[in-house]
């Protein structure tokens, strides 16, 4: 593997004194509303001092695990992470009053790089690869030209994701589903596709690296198989 850059990591795990029923990408997208509530400050979220939506990969992301919640920052934010005073955070996820009882915070330097052989990774949630325009002309298509589709797009939104924490990825990027399923997915009231499953690619990517859309709610999260 030829390595392409470092970046700093942080992840934070809460554990929380009673467990909450609810779907893994609504109780990430709470675990965020509760966060953004407690801890003031641009990092948490996506928009300006203005209000304006702020067009750039997110740096700080969510997500559900079983009783836990999981927060991951990346470079800059990675450190803010370490900063925040989280044992016994108080939040409101799905009506439930959770304190976290337990923290459990990993700081990491990761690699991002390119491997002359496949690496294989499984989504560990669903990954949004579609939006409205592209969904549109998607649908049509006939089986073959859909699975050509989900590949094309499962590459650029690796490609997206990559120069969001700025590594330039200086090879020709391969990538291709090995097991696909689709699922349908809310994200802020919305019904949208999205795709379960495993993917192999040259890219060598950190786990908890997330591609796609609302990555920031709990979407598009993976996991390194080995191999």
């Amino acid at each position: 593997m030829r390595v392409l850059g470092k970046r700093l990591k942080t992840t934070v795990e809460l554990i929380f004194d009673d467990p909450v029923k609810g779907f893994r990408q609504t109780l990430a997208a709470q675990l965020r509303g509760g966060i953004l509530t407690a801890f003031q400050g641009s990092e948490f979220h996506q928009h300006d001092s203005n209000g304006d939506f702020i067009y750039r990969y997110p740096r700080i992301q969510y997500q559900w695990r079983h009783k836990s919640g999981v927060v991951v920052g990346w470079m800059e934010s990675a450190e803010k992470l370490l900063q925040l005073p989280w044992l016994d955070l108080s939040l409101q996820v799905n009506g439930v009053e959770l304190r976290a009882t337990d923290v459990f915070l990993n700081p990491a330097s990761v690699e991002f790089g390119v491997s002359e052989r496949l690496c294989h990774y499984r989504l560990a949630t669903p990954v949004l690869l579609f939006n409205q325009k592209n969904y549109t002309n998607y649908k049509p298509l006939k089986f073959a030209d859909k699975l050509y589709e989900e590949d094309r797009l499962l590459q650029a939104q690796i490609l997206t994701a990559l120069r969001g924490l700025g590594v330039d990825f200086t090879e020709r990027l391969y990538a291709t589903f090995t097991e696909r399923k689709t699922v349908s997915c809310v994200y802020k009231g919305q019904q949208l596709a999205g795709i379960q499953g495993r993917f192999a690619t040259n890219a060598w990517l950190p786990a908890d690296f997330a591609i796609g859309h609302a990555v920031s709610h709990g979407f598009g999260w993976i996991s390194p198989l080995p191999g």
